[in-house]
C-alpha cells in the first residue's frame, strides 16, 4: 500500500454487462400497510393474558403435552366460531 502522502494511481474500469437476474437482488417490499401474512404474534392487555395463562395451567394439568400455543389457538378458534 502506498504511503499517505503519495497518490494513488491506477485504471478503473467499469462493467457494461446488465445485472444477472440470478443473483440480483430481491425487489424492494412495499413499506406500511399491505400485510399479505397474519402476524406469528398477538399481543393481549395484562388482564387477558393472566387469564389466559392461569387457564392454561389449569387445562395443562389434564394433557402434560398440551402446548401454549395449541390452547391459545384453540381459545382463539372458539372465540371466532361463537
Amino acid at each position: 500500500m502506498p504511503a499517505p502522502t503519495q497518490p494513488i494511481t491506477g485504471t478503473i474500469t467499469w462493467s457494461a454487462a446488465p445485472p444477472d437476474p440470478e443473483h440480483s437482488p430481491p425487489p424492494p417490499r412495499p413499506a406500511g400497510r399491505g400485510r399479505k401474512t397474519p402476524p406469528s404474534t398477538v399481543r393481549l392487555h395484562e388482564e387477558a393474558s393472566a387469564a389466559l395463562w392461569e387457564a392454561f395451567v389449569r387445562a395443562k394439568q389434564e394433557d402434560p403435552f398440551l402446548t401454549y400455543t395449541a390452547f391459545a389457538s384453540g381459545v382463539v378458534e372458539a372465540g371466532l366460531a361463537s
